[in-house]
């Protein structure tokens, strides 16, 4: 079952900047990187503003594909 509004995909570029993404925003990893699932308190999960219960944190050299429904605006 696919979101029927369009996305966006975007390259992330990991080596000395890493992420932490929610689950439904990956897609592919390559090169050296990988990710470890980690969960999150409540208060965290729903005043965080990191998505949900679980989110996935970075490591390593690579390149990240990350998607979202809408557009994707890069804030710093």
């Amino acid at each position: 079952m696919a979101h029927d509004s369009p996305g966006q995909v975007i390259p992330l570029y990991l080596d000395e900047k890493q992420y932490r993404l929610n689950d439904g925003a990956f897609l592919v990893l390559d090169g050296t990187a990988y990710y470890t699932m980690e969960t999150q308190s409540i208060g965290k999960a729903l005043f965080g503003g990191q998505g949900g219960f679980f989110v996935m944190t970075t490591q390593g050299q690579g390149t990240l594909l990350a998607n979202a429904y809408g557009s994707i605006k890069k804030l710093c």
